[in-house]
Formats: C-alpha cells, structure tokens, sequence
C-alpha cells in the first residue's frame, strides 16, 4: 500500500508539473497574441490648437472705427499616422452677439498659409459659413507637420456687439473614421460706431468763382454718406467753422448764402434757408441705425456794397451720436468776387431832360438825374459831368454855356462837389467825389435853364455826359 501509494503521489506529483508547465505555455502564448494585436494597430494621431492671440480660443480681437478688419492666426500641429487623413473645419456655433444678430456670413474668411506637408483643398480666402469643408489632404503615408490658419473678418456694416462661437477641427481618416476632434471657441468685438464722409467724386470744396454785384451763384452739390453699426440718437448739424473772410479782413456775410438739404433716408428741408452758425439738417431720432445719404445745394447772392476778393472760411457737417461720439465733414468755402465799378443814369422823365419853352430872363423847372454807382474796388472814385456841344439848334445857332446851370445835388454818401448856380459847359467838372473807401452812392443832381431874351428863337439839342474817374 505503501509502494502503491508513493507511486501514486509521484505520478500525481509529476501531473501537477504538466499541469504549471501547461499554464506557463497558455501565458506565453496569451502574451505573444497581445504583442501580435498591438503591433497591428497603427500609432494614435494626434491634433493640437493654439490661436496667436487667443491661445486655446481663437479671439479675432476688437474692431474700432475706422479698421473694420481684424483677424486671428491659428496653428494646427498634427502627429503623423500610418494612413492617409483629412483635416476638417466645421462651424458648431455660428458666431453670434448679445442681442442674437447672426455675424453675416461673408463677414469672416479662412485662408491657410502654411502647409508644406499635405494638399490643401481650397485656394485663396474661404467664406467661413454653416457647411463644413476640408481644410487639408495628407499624403498617402500620413505625414504629420504644422497648419497655419489666419481668419479675417470685415465688420463693416455689421452690427456692433461681442459676437460668440466655436469651431471644430475633426482629423478624419479617409474611410470617413474619426481619429481626433478639437473644439475652440471664437470671439469677436465690433465696437460702435459711425462712418461719415464724402462721396467718391463728391466735390470737397464750397466753390463760388468770379461773383459780381447781384449775381445769384450757385456751387455744386455736396454729397456725404453715412453709416452707424449701434442702436442709438443721432443727427446731422452744418456749423461755420471759421466766417468767410477776404484778404483785407472783410467779412461775406452769412446771410447772403442760402443752403437746401435732401435726403432720400432721412427727413432734411429741401427749401432753402439763409445760412447761420449752427443749422440741424437731420432732426435728432432715437433708435436710429442704418445709413444714408445726404445732398447739400448752396446759393450765394453777392450784396451790392460787397468789396471785391477771394473770400474763405469753412464749414463743417457732423455726425452726432451718443454711441460714437461725433464725426465730422470740413467744407473749405471759397467765394471770388471780381473787382468792378458800375455806373447807371435815369432820369424822372423818359430817357433824357426836356425843358419845354424856355422864356427870356426866366429860368425853367428844374429837372433832375439820378446816377448810382456800384463800386467793391475799395478805391476813392469821382463822377464827372460834360456837354457833348454847346446847346444848339437845327438851323445851327448855339446858345451860350451859360444857359445851363446847376440847381441842386443830393448823394447818400462822400460829397457833392459842385456849386448850385454853377454852369454845364464842354469842359469836364468833377460834380461827385467819393469817400475814401470809394463807397456806393446814389446821387442826385438837379439842372435849369435860363435862356436872355436875346437868344434867338428854336428848339435847341445836346447831350449831358457823365463819367466816373479813379483819385
């Protein structure tokens, strides 16, 4: 029993021997077939995002007036794979602001800059929009490498906010299995803000050439155009700036220009109005965004005793909102008015003196003439007075220059310079003397005649001469 059983306990003995032996083999062979699967399976790619500005989020940073653009650069570094893959972009949440405006679509674009390492898909500048696209195609390797993106967006007419969103970049094989996704979060900050200026070939002067007395000139319209990105008040004001003002120090005076305004947008009087300081040409309107445009028509009427120059100054046209403080339009003005002298004679019956029957020893009514001078020349002038021919009839007798005489002389301004009672004769006599500024004048001057009553009988005819003389 004894040698029975130690046979038994080493039989067993060497069972238990096979048996380890037998398990060590099933883990050597479990650990082979892991090995095997794991060197199957190609290396994990992997992708990661850093903005420029941003870091982890792509910030396309603040828009100001006057720089609509802005824009942001992202690099994209991806670890190569054993396989071929594609790169690309998708909009999870469109770029909105606080008050729920959508960033309008054309309003940001993509371009890649970098990518020696893979076939880019698209060239130039994309629209950025809802549909997802391809950005790059690796080689049939799968060749890893650095993608730059630079995005730009143009705020230009859109509305002010902070506009938020996300992208997502996915690395895809091409079989369509996703090997890695990387979601970002975009902003973008459109502060308020006004364009206000000229039209393209809008004249960008106020231009009066070569005015004379009376004339009623007119220079061409002005164009300016608007735009206003916020909510808010606003109005259009026109202000002189600086008065017109020639090179002697004279002044034009302002109400001698009149202004319209037209606006299809936008209420503006279309009438004219005499220009003053300050004139609202859009009324102030709350809630207002939007833009528009809007058309200045001048009108100068040049005064009578306006002194001849080139006059200048300057207007200004603002732009007033709350929001985006104030933007301004200067309006150089420049009005030429010639120098010119002018003279007119009429007199209260028809167009010449007729004394009726004249009576020996008698004087007869006294007839008068009114002369008015126009001068701008700032320069002393005189007026001076001649007979053409003694008095002289048909049958050619002449009546000595005696015969006519002055009676009386008014002006509105300088001096009369000639005595009543003192005789019209051939000779040129200075009957009017200006001032020194040679300032406008009417005058008037009153003749007789006084025949003896021994000039022979008959209708007698000459012709009374006036002239203007500088001093």
């Amino acid at each position: 029993m004894m040698h029975m059983g130690g046979k038994k306990g080493i039989f067993m003995g060497c069972q238990r021997i096979q048996t380890m032996s037998s398990l060590r083999s099933l883990i050597r062979s479990s650990l082979l077939i892991a090995a095997s699967l794991a060197a199957a399976q190609p290396a994990q790619a992997g992708l990661t995002v850093s903005a420029l500005r941003g870091g982890s989020a792509v910030d396309l940073g603040i828009v100001r007036s006057g720089t609509p653009v802005a824009s942001e650069e992202v690099s994209l570094t991806i670890d190569g794979t054993a396989a071929q893959y594609r790169l690309r972009h998708s909009t999870v949440v469109a770029l909105t602001s606080e008050s729920g405006a959508y960033l309008p679509a054309a309003a940001l674009t993509v371009e890649v800059t970098q990518a020696e390492f893979a076939r880019v898909s698209f060239s130039g500048m994309l629209i950025v929009g809802e549909t997802p696209f391809d950005l790059i195609t690796s080689d049939a390797s799968g060749t890893g490498g650095t993608l730059r993106l630079v995005y730009t967006a143009n705020a230009e007419g859109v509305a002010a906010g902070t506009y938020l969103g996300s992208f997502s970049y996915a690395l895809e094989s091409l079989d369509g299995s996703q090997v890695d996704v990387e979601t970002v979060s975009v902003r973008l900050v459109i502060d308020p803000s006004a364009v206000f200026g000229r039209l393209p070939g809008s004249p960008a002067a106020v231009r009066f050439m070569e005015a004379g007395h009376g004339e009623a000139l007119t220079s061409e319209p002005i164009q300016i155009g608007w735009s206003i990105n916020s909510q808010g008040s606003m109005r259009i004001v026109h202000e002189v700036a600086q008065p017109l003002i020639n090179e002697r120090g004279e002044e034009f005076p302002l109400p001698a220009i009149a202004l319209s305004a037209t606006s299809a947008e936008r209420g503006a009087f279309s009438s004219e109005r005499a220009l003053e300081p300050r004139l609202v040409l859009v009324p102030q309107e709350s809630q207002f965004s939007g833009g528009g445009v809007l058309e200045l028509h001048y009108r100068a009427m040049v005064p009578d005793a306006q002194r001849a120059g080139r006059y200048e100054g300057l207007f200004r046209v603002s732009l007033e909102n709350p929001g985006v403080g104030s933007e301004d339009v200067p309006l150089p003005v420049e009005i030429v008015i010639e120098p010119s002298i002018k003279m007119s004679v009429r007199t209260t019956k028809g167009a010449g003196l007729s004394f009726g029957n004249l009576e020996g020893g008698r004087p007869t009514e006294m007839m008068t003439v009114t002369i008015v001078v126009q001068n701008n020349t700032g320069e002393r002038y005189a007026v001076l007075e001649q007979l053409s021919d003694p008095l002289t009839s048909e049958e050619g007798r002449k009546l000595p220059e005696s015969t006519m005489k002055h009676a009386v002389g008014l002006a509105s301004s300088g001096s009369i310079a000639i005595a009543g009672g003192t005789p019209v004769t051939t000779s040129p006599q200075v009957v009017y003397q200006s001032g020194v500024d040679g300032e406008p004048v009417e005058l008037s001057l009153g003749y007789q005649l006084e025949a003896s009553s021994d000039d022979p009988a008959g209708t007698y005819q000459s012709s009374l001469l006036f002239s203007l003389t500088a001093q």
